[in-house]
């Protein structure tokens, strides 16, 4: 199963946010991976390329709502989509947006203990994660932004 390109008008707006990541790797490869809850069903998907990444300073507990605007008729390079997380508490431009494969997804980032950013990633790594876990409210953050002594 590959991953499936995706239009703005194909996501729906009304959805809870389960869990953001943002990879922080090479321009080409950096990605921010959003999974949502809607209907009954949760959707893994990949926005590539994101620039301008705004994170609201008083983020809410629970993220809910998704807005992708297609923006390419304003001719900004490869930003061709404006995405909107939890009514403005997470801002970005992206080029694209695929829905991640079912084999592609990430795994759970936590368990019963919160792990480092170097235990998650296996290296150095710029990333923000958040995992809001069923029923409940709740924000973790692990951002790392050098590498790591590992002795």
């Amino acid at each position: 199963m590959e991953d499936r390109p995706l239009l703005p008008k194909d996501l729906p707006s009304d959805c809870a946010i389960v869990e953001l990541s943002y990879r922080i790797k090479k321009p080409e490869n950096t990605h921010f991976d959003v999974t949502i809850s809607a209907d009954g069903h949760e959707r893994s998907l990949r926005f590539h390329r994101p620039r301008v990444v705004q994170f609201d300073k008083d983020l809410p507990e629970i993220l809910h709502g998704l807005e992708v605007e297609d923006v390419s008729a304003q001719g900004l390079r490869d930003m061709v989509l404006f995405v909107s997380i939890g009514h403005g508490a997470v801002t970005f431009w992206a080029r694209d947006v695929v829905e991640l494969s079912r084999s592609q997804t990430l795994p759970p980032l936590f368990d019963d203990r919160p792990k480092k950013p170097w235990e998650i990633t296996q290296g150095p790594e710029e990333t923000y994660n958040y995992r809001a876990p069923r029923g409940g409210a709740f924000r973790s953050f692990s951002i790392s932004t050098r590498p790591f002594d590992k002795n």
